[in-house]
C-alpha cells in the first residue's frame, strides 16, 4: 500500500511538471502577429463599436459564417480575451495555451480509464500509460500550429468536448458492464451533450460518435465481450441522420468550382497527405510545420505523381490488417481506425484546403495511445521501448520548442517558411509583408517583382504592389490600362481581399494620387470576372462598390451595387441600405418594399438574432410617417 501511494505522489508530480514544461516551451511563441483567417473571424468585433451590449455580443457569437453553424462556443471564447479588435495577440494564444493544458488533462484522465476498462493492467500502469500518452500528445511539434494559430481554437475546443466526452462514455460503459442503470445517463450526456458542444465548436466535433464506435470495438476485442446494444443504438440514430442529410447534399458539399481539384484529385492527394501527417506524429524531426502548405503537388491520377499509387495501396493495407488482426493486436485497430476517423471530414470529400496540421490535433490522440499501448505495454524488451518512447518525447521537446520560439517571431518565421516552400505563394507573398513591416522596401520589391514573375495571375501581388506605390516605397512597372486588363485575367488567392481592401482605402481616403475615379470604377467592374472569387468575397467587393458609389452621388450605379451584393449573399441589412438610398432619393414605395424584404429575413431567424429587427420596424414607420406627411402637404 505504501508503494502504491509513493507512485501516486510520484506520477502527480511528473504529471504536475510536464504541464510547466508544456507552458514553458509554449511562451516564446506567445508573441507575434494575426494571420491568416484570425483577422476574417475576429474583426466583427468592431462591428456597432464593438462587443459592449446584448445586440451586439448576440451577432458576434451567432454571426460567423467559417461553417454551417456559425461555430457559436468558440466564438463566446474569443469574448474571454477582447471586445474590440485587434487586440493582443499574447492574449488570444495565451488562452489557446491554456485549453491546449485543458485538452492534456481531459487525455490524460480518458486514457487511464480506458486503460483500466480495456488493458486490465492495474492502476500503475494505467497512470504510466496516461503520462506517456499525454506527454506525447503536449509535446507534439505538430501541434504548435494548432495552439498558436489563434483561429484554431475551435479545433482545440471541439477536441476538449470530445475528450470529455468520450471519459463520460467510458465511464457510463463502464457502469452498464456492472449492471448500474446510471450508465447509460453517462454515455448519454458525454455523446450527445458534450459532443453538441464540440460540434457547436467546430462542425467535425459530430466525429464524436464514430471515435466512440472506435473505443466500444477496441474495448470488446480487448476484453473479449459483447457489444452494448444501448451504446450502439445511441450512436447509429445520429450517423443514420447525419449520412442521410449529407446524400441530401452531397452536391453542396463536393461543389469544388473555385478549387484547382476535382473531388477524386483531392481524395487521391490526400492520401499522399495523410502519410505525411502520420510521419510528423511518430518521427517528429522533420522540418516543413506550420501553416503553408499551398505548394503540395496535386494527385490528377494514381500514377502522377507516381507516389500515389503506393499511398493508396498503404491505406488498404492498414485497414485491411486492422480488421484482420482485431483481436489480436486491437490497440492496432484501435490507433487505425480511430486516426482514419478524426479525417473522415477534413481529409476526404469537402473542398477545403487540402493541407492543414490543425486536422490531427484530435486524430493523434489515438495514434499516441496505440504507441503507448505497444511501447509501454509490451512486457518482452520492455526497457528497450520504453527508452524508444522517452527518445521521442525528448525530441519532441526539442523541435516544439524550436517551433514555437518561431512563432514568436514573426519576421524569422516568414524567413523560414518562404525558406522551406520556394514555390508556395503564400510563403513567398508573407516573405513580402515581413519585409515592408520592417520598411524594407528593397528586398520587399525585389522579392515582389520575382513572385509576380512566376505567378503572373496572382492578382493580389499586383494590388500589393500598387499599395506600396501608392505610399512611395516602390514603382509601378505598368500602365494603368495593362494593371485593369492584368485584374481581368486574374486568378483568386486568399490574401486578395486584404490587398484590395487596402487599395480602396487608399483610394477613399486620397491617399493616392495614382487612382483616379475612372481607374477605381475600372478596376471594380474587372473584380467580378477574377477567377475562383468566392461568392462570400464577392459580395464584399460589391458592398465596397457600393460605398464608392455612394459618395460619387451616384443612384443608379450605387443601386446596382446593392443588388449584386444581394445576388451573393441576401442580408437585411443590405436591404436596410437600399430602402435609406430610396427614401433619401423620395422614392417612398420604393423605399417601403425594400425595408418590408428586410424585416421579412429579420423575421425568419431565430428570435435571439433578431438585433435589428427594431431597427428597421423603426425605419419602416419614418417612411410611412413621410408619406403620410407628404399627403397631407398634397392636400393643402
Amino acid at each position: 500500500m505504501s508503494s502504491l501511494r509513493d507512485w501516486r505522489v510520484y506520477c502527480s508530480l511528473l504529471f504536475l511538471g510536464l504541464f510547466v514544461l508544456t507552458i514553458r516551451l509554449y511562451l516564446p511563441g506567445l508573441e507575434g502577429i494575426f494571420l491568416v483567417d484570425d483577422a476574417v473571424n475576429l474583426a466583427p468585433l468592431n462591428n456597432n463599436g464593438g462587443v459592449t451590449d446584448a445586440n451586439n455580443f448576440l451577432a458576434f457569437v451567432f454571426g460567423n459564417h467559417s461553417g454551417m453553424l456559425g461555430r457559436p462556443v468558440s466564438m463566446l471564447s474569443f469574448l474571454i480575451d477582447d471586445q474590440y479588435f485587434p487586440g493582443s495577440v499574447r492574449s488570444y494564444r495565451y488562452t489557446n495555451l491554456m485549453i491546449h493544458c485543458l485538452c492534456g488533462i481531459a487525455l490524460f484522465a480518458l486514457t487511464r480509464r480506458l486503460a483500466l476498462h480495456a488493458a486490465d493492467k492495474g492502476e500503475q500502469f494505467a497512470s504510466e500509460l496516461a503520462l506517456v500518452v499525454t506527454a506525447l500528445w503536449l509535446l507534439a511539434p505538430l501541434h504548435v500550429s494548432t495552439t498558436l494559430y489563434i483561429v484554431q481554437r475551435m479545433t482545440q475546443l471541439s477536441t476538449l468536448f470530445c475528450l470529455v466526452g468520450l471519459y463520460f462514455y467510458i465511464v457510463g460503459r463502464m457502469q452498464i458492464v456492472t449492471g448500474k442503470s446510471a450508465g447509460r445517463i453517462w454515455v448519454v450526456v458525454g455523446l450527445y451533450f458534450f459532443g453538441l458542444l464540440a460540434t457547436l465548436s467546430k462542425e467535425n466535433g459530430i466525429l464524436i460518435l464514430f471515435f466512440a464506435l472506435v473505443l466500444e470495438m477496441t474495448i470488446v476485442y480487448s476484453r473479449n465481450e459483447r457489444v452494448s446494444r444501448f451504446v450502439i443504438g445511441v450512436i447509429a440514430l445520429p450517423v443514420m441522420l447525419g449520412l442521410s442529410y449529407l446524400l441530401f447534399r452531397w452536391s453542396s458539399f463536393t461543389n469544388s468550382s473555385y478549387r484547382d481539384f476535382t473531388v477524386i484529385e483531392r481524395l487521391l492527394t490526400e492520401s499522399r497527405i495523410v502519410w505525411d501527417y502520420i510521419g510528423k506524429l511518430v518521427f517528429p524531426f522533420g522540418a516543413k510545420m506550420g501553416l503553408v502548405h499551398d505548394d503540395i503537388i496535386i494527385s490528377t491520377s494514381l500514377l502522377s505523381p507516381f507516389q500515389t499509387v503506393f499511398s493508396v495501396l498503404a491505406h488498404l493495407f492498414a485497414i485491411a490488417a486492422a480488421l484482420f488482426y482485431r483481436k489480436r493486436w486491437p490497440w492496432f485497430f484501435f490507433a487505425v481506425f480511430g486516426f482514419y476517423s478524426g479525417h473522415l471530414l477534413e481529409s476526404t470529400f469537402i473542398p477545403l484546403e487540402l493541407y492543414f496540421e490543425h486536422r490531427n490535433y484530435m486524430p493523434s490522440v489515438f495514434v499516441f495511445i496505440g504507441l503507448a499501448m505497444f511501447f509501454w505495454g509490451v512486457e518482452r524488451q520492455a526497457k528497450a521501448l520504453k527508452c524508444t518512447v522517452i527518445f521521442l518525447i525528448l525530441m519532441s521537446m526539442f523541435v516544439t520548442s524550436q517551433r514555437a520560439s518561431i512563432w514568436g517571431n514573426p519576421v524569422a518565421q516568414a524567413n523560414i517558411w518562404a525558406m522551406e516552400h520556394p514555390v508556395s505563394i503564400r510563403a513567398q507573398t508573407g516573405l513580402v509583408v515581413a519585409h515592408l513591416s520592417q520598411k524594407k522596401y528593397v528586398e520587399a520589391e525585389n522579392i515582389l517583382q520575382k513572385t509576380r514573375a512566376l505567378w503572373p495571375r496572382a492578382v493580389h501581388l499586383d494590388f500589393l504592389l500598387l499599395n506600396e506605390v501608392c505610399r512611395g516605397n516602390m514603382v509601378l512597372n505598368m500602365a494603368p490600362d495593362e494593371f485593369v486588363d492584368k485584374i481581368a485575367a486574374g486568378k483568386y488567392n486568399g490574401f486578395l481581399p486584404s490587398t484590395f481592401k487596402s487599395t480602396y482605402e487608399l483610394y477613399a481616403n486620397r491617399e493616392c494620387s495614382i487612382i483616379g475615379d475612372d481607374l477605381m470604377a475600372s478596376i471594380f467592374d474587372q473584380m467580378y470576372v477574377i477567377e475562383s472569387m468566392p461568392r462570400t468575397y464577392l459580395s464584399s467587393v460589391s458592398m465596397l462598390e457600393f460605398d464608392f458609389y455612394g459618395s460619387a452621388g451616384n443612384l443608379d450605379s450605387t443601386i446596382a451595387a446593392l443588388d449584386k451584393t444581394l445576388s451573393y449573399k441576401k442580408t437585411g441589412f443590405v436591404l436596410y441600405l437600399k430602402s435609406a438610398i430610396f427614401n433619401s432619393a423620395g422614392l417612398s414605395d420604393l423605399a417601403l418594399e425594400a425595408i418590408d424584404r428586410a424585416i421579412h429575413i429579420e423575421r425568419s431567424k431565430v428570435f435571439f438574432l433578431r438585433n435589428k429587427l427594431g431597427q428597421y420596424e423603426l425605419f419602416r414607420e419614418s417612411i410611412l410617417g413621410s408619406i403620410g406627411h407628404e399627403i397631407v402637404e398634397e392636400s393643402n
